[in-house]
């Protein structure tokens, strides 16, 4: 083989050795930028509690810090209150996270408090929900199964607020995994 051609070869398969640690290292720090998120529950709401339903509403604001946008493909978390479990909310709707902003996620949670509670707790529940709101804490761990450039990951939720900070909605509040 001719001097010229081995360069050239040898020039071609180091800068393509290059080019390719260079996206590997690329995807790592966005990785590691989508794993970056701040959470914070938002409007929160009682739709309905009653002996047979707990019926709330809620939006999850995702800060994504990352320059790539995400999709949501779902999310499971186990719901608590009090200690007890209630349920899990989960969704497998799709859901955009706009790169280097704050999206809105909604969720809804709908269990029948009979699994956990007696007829006289949910009474006591109840009467916390209207008098007392600091009594009731809700906690919610699970996951948000999240794409980004066609790599699925599930990032870890974990959240414990009493009813309270849950209705009092503070713009500057929020978790952060950073």
């Amino acid at each position: 083989m001719k001097k010229g051609k081995k360069t050239i070869i040898i020039t071609s398969v180091v800068a393509a050795v290059l080019l390719l640690a260079t996206l590997a290292a690329w995807f790592k720090y966005q990785y590691d930028q989508a794993m970056k998120y701040c959470y914070k529950v938002s409007k929160f709401k009682v739709v309905s509690f009653n002996k047979d339903r707990l019926l709330c509403t809620m939006t999850v604001l995702v800060k994504n810090v990352s320059s790539l946008g995400a999709t949501v493909v779902g999310y499971s978390f186990g719901v608590s209150l009090n200690g007890k479990f209630l349920g899990t909310a989960k969704d497998d709707a799709p859901f955009r996270v706009k790169p280097n902003a704050v999206s809105e996620l909604p969720v809804t949670l709908d269990v029948n408090p009979k699994k956990g509670f007696s007829p006289e707790e949910v009474i006591t529940l109840s009467a916390y929900a209207l008098t007392n709101k600091e009594k009731l804490v809700f906690s919610f761990k699970g996951g948000v199964r999240v794409k980004v450039l066609g790599i699925s990951f599930t990032a870890p939720y974990s959240a414990t607020y009493s009813l309270k900070e849950l209705l009092e909605d503070d713009p500057d509040e929020q978790s952060c995994t950073f």
